[in-house]
């Protein structure tokens, strides 16, 4: 749903609200917002622009998550390539660790049921001919979680890798 920007003179001082114009220039417009507040991303560098992307888990270990992202569930994920596979397709995994208590080691959990992968010749997962998708068993952040970006697929000359993770309410 994106933002309906009110058109001028649709509004008079004496009007009666007509349902399908309140809801789609001032309900539609309140849940855009409140939708785009409720969100937070932040992106890592697993591989520099010039180093090559190898395959393996942890190739980058992100966190602990802060207080502010509990109660948000992981709803994305982008992947980008500085120099782009010329052929197979680079893989992303993202596993998520949570300690059941204090002192005890994380238990880790697969967040996507269908890996991030940037389709050869491609420098981003957003065009990806095989979308992401996320495990909504396994979405949910709590404070201290942390993130494992694991490479399982590098992919031919690939370098520099950079995740996205969005999250929201």
């Amino acid at each position: 749903m994106a933002y309906t920007a009110p058109v001028a003179g649709d509004w008079d001082t004496n009007d009666i609200f007509v349902a399908a114009k309140f809801a789609t220039q001032v309900l539609d417009n309140i849940t855009y917002l409140k939708t785009a507040a409720d969100s937070r991303a932040f992106s890592v560098e697993v591989f520099s622009a010039l180093s090559a992307v190898g395959t393996g888990d942890n190739k980058r270990i992100v966190g602990p998550a802060p207080a502010i992202l509990n109660t948000y569930n992981l709803t994305n994920v982008i992947s980008s390539v500085y120099a782009k596979s010329t052929g197979g397709l680079p893989t992303v995994s993202i596993q998520r660790g949570r300690s059941a208590a204090a002192g005890s080691a994380h238990a880790w959990v697969d967040m996507l049921s269908t890996n991030v992968t940037i389709d050869a010749n491609e420098y981003s997962s957003i065009t990806a001919a095989t979308a992401m998708v996320v495990n909504t068993s396994n979405d949910d952040i709590a404070t201290g979680d942390l993130f494992s970006i694991n490479v399982d697929v590098a992919g031919t000359a690939t370098t520099g890798l950079w995740v996205t993770m969005e999250f929201a309410k």
